[in-house]
């Protein structure tokens, strides 16, 4: 969406629930437009128009909706009238402009949740051995802090799964309550979320430089990383791990504790002997049924 006022794409998303909306609501008038007379596709494309706005632009754009009329009718005005499809808009042409806009939006809102599988389009190819993971680590753990990372001196680390894919872990922080985040991501996705760490969110644990103890658990976790693609909000995700939440839960505690010593709040940082200890839990991550190879 280009504002008016400033000629910019504006940057505020539009809801997951709104986007599969828009995608179930395209098909439907493609299925459909043969079929349609020009009032009835008209009504179709304004509810079109409407879902795919953020909160800050909900003004009908009257002008971009008779764009994709003259559009699609300079497609389907060559084509013969459709055999009606089947279902109960089967005779689109029997009903009324309203009933006709009534059903059309109920038949393409979404039920519920995304729950499909992740669409996960990248792998790490990073190694995973002990020394290649202790390597990482060591390096991060003793990087000196970014002006990003010292600008956020506390905060959560919270780590959370979505429904039908347990398989993967979503690790990341927030200078806020973890609930909030959560009904973020929520509304963004229009996945469902399974809190893994803190099972509840009134039990989070303050931690000093967050994005810095995010970073460490991604470093050490960085062979299982994967990218998804996310349908409802079109964004791509990077901190999504191929990991069991038990691990994930693991690493996060494991980190919150070397990073509550505050190894980086010290005129001379004390780092004792910092991941070197890592390989007395690495069994706990390389064991059990996690998917790593």
């Amino acid at each position: 969406m280009i504002a008016k006022s400033t000629g910019e794409r504006c940057q505020k998303s539009i809801a997951g629930r709104n986007m599969r909306h828009c995608d179930k609501l395209a098909d439907e008038i493609a299925r459909l437009a043969v079929n349609l007379d020009d009032a009835k596709l008209k009504v179709s494309l304004e509810k079109l128009d409407l879902l795919g706005r953020c909160p800050a632009h909900t003004k009908l754009d009257a002008a971009r909706v008779a764009k994709w009329l003259s559009q699609i009718r300079g497609i389907t005005r060559s084509l013969p009238r459709a055999v009606a499809p089947a279902g109960p808009l089967s005779m689109p042409t029997l009903q009324s402009v309203k009933e006709f806009e009534q059903d059309i939006y109920s038949r393409s809102t979404p039920s519920g949740y995304d729950e499909s599988p992740l669409r996960i389009v990248h792998r790490s190819d990073e190694p995973s051995d002990d020394a290649s993971i202790h390597q990482r680590v060591t390096s991060k753990w003793r990087e000196p802090l970014t002006k990003e990372e010292q600008e956020v001196e506390r905060g959560f680390l919270y780590a959370y799964t979505v429904k039908e894919n347990p398989e993967y872990v979503k690790i990341g922080y927030t200078s806020r309550e973890v609930a909030i985040r959560h009904i973020e991501w929520q509304t963004a996705c229009d996945r469902q979320v399974a809190a893994a760490y803190p099972l509840d969110p009134k039990d989070a644990v303050l931690v000093s430089y967050p994005r810095r103890a995010e970073a460490l658990c991604h470093a050490e976790l960085e062979h299982c990383r994967v990218r998804v693609a996310c349908g409802p909000c079109r964004a791509q995700h990077e901190e999504w791990f191929e990991v069991s939440w038990e691990v994930a839960v693991h690493v996060i505690q494991e980190w919150t504790k070397r990073i509550a010593k505050n190894p980086y709040g010290m005129s001379t940082p004390n780092f004792g002997e910092g991941p070197q200890e890592m390989n007395r839990r690495r069994p706990v991550i390389e064991g059990g049924d996690d998917g790593q190879n």
